[in-house]
């Protein structure tokens, strides 16, 4: 494993971790059946307004109907803990990878 593989397998394990910590406190503090839309909203109620606002001005209203709409109605932490399980998987994958080796160069 190459330095520079070596470092995005740490950063890589680092997120996944801070993910992990942010969904497990995310279903302690709030209830567990709180939507990300709503707790979103708690935070900032005028945040979704101005995310669908911008989405459509961009003439990508499918995105946010297909994408935004479906995330915002799933559980506060489902978000954060699919993040830090790609996160883990990309460590995992980049680790598990076989190091490459330049061959030999003749001099001659």
């Amino acid at each position: 494993m190459t330095l520079r593989s070596s470092i995005s397998v740490r950063v890589l394990m680092v997120l996944s971790a801070a993910f992990l910590v942010a969904a497990f406190g995310m279903a302690l503090l709030l209830s567990p059946g709180t939507s990300l839309g709503a707790a979103l909203a708690r935070v900032d109620h005028q945040l979704l307004v101005n995310l669908q606002d911008t989405l459509r001005g961009a003439s990508l209203g499918w995105l946010w109907t297909g994408l935004v709409l479906p995330l915002l109605a799933r559980p506060n932490w489902l978000l954060p803990l699919t993040v830090a399980v790609l996160c883990g998987g990309g460590a995992f994958s980049l680790a598990s990878r076989p190091a490459t080796t330049r061959p030999h160069r003749r001099q001659g």
